[in-house]
């Protein structure tokens, strides 16, 4: 999952079992379990070292994009 919040950042990684999404009655976030560095223009980097998770909330303004796994001979 990638997430572009209103100022122009960019969160993303594996959303897997561990990850969390809260919505409505209570306030749009987003649980990452598995975080990865992001660059300026949204492109992954590399798995976060050191993290147990990114949590972040969803505003108006946030663009959260559901990414299908990169392939790879094995997965094609």
């Amino acid at each position: 999952v990638r997430v572009r919040t209103e100022d122009g950042k960019y969160y993303g990684g594996w959303f897997d079992s561990d990850s969390l999404v809260s919505t409505y009655p209570f306030t749009r976030d987003i649980f990452i379990a598995v975080a990865w560095n992001m660059g300026e223009f949204g492109e992954f980097i590399d798995e976060a070292s050191n993290t147990r998770g990114i949590w972040v909330p969803i505003s108006d303004g946030c663009v959260v994009e559901w990414i299908d796994r990169p392939l790879t001979d094995e997965t094609e």
